[in-house]
């Protein structure tokens, strides 16, 4: 809940062009809107959950990390992301869920 507005927010600001719009050759075969790139929120969510998952179950955790990186990649893959776009957006979806975690543990919730 709390990843989505953020990277909507940067989405909104930062306001940077699909690789399709930018590059000559390159073809997306997922039909996606303007200037909304940056970060990428599919990566960003799947980071989220595996970031979660990894503090209460390691291996499971891990096994999830592995299929969030291919999330990221499948974006770059299908022509609607960057990789730095993809780099944020894992970015965000780690550092929130461990920062909300971290002050739950530290006031007992």
């Amino acid at each position: 809940i709390i990843v989505w507005p953020i990277v909507e927010f940067i989405k909104g600001s930062v306001a940077f062009p699909r690789p399709t719009q930018i590059l000559e050759n390159v073809y997306s075969l997922i039909a996606h809107s303007g200037y909304d790139s940056f970060p990428s929120l599919h990566t960003a969510f799947a980071f989220t959950i595996a970031a979660f998952i990894y503090r209460y179950s390691r291996s499971t955790g891990i096994m999830l990390f592995a299929l969030a990186s291919l999330v990221g990649i499948s974006r770059v893959f299908v022509g609607v992301h960057f990789p730095l776009d993809v780099l944020v957006g894992a970015f965000i979806g780690i550092v929130i869920p461990w920062g909300i975690i971290s002050v739950f543990k530290r006031y007992g919730v």
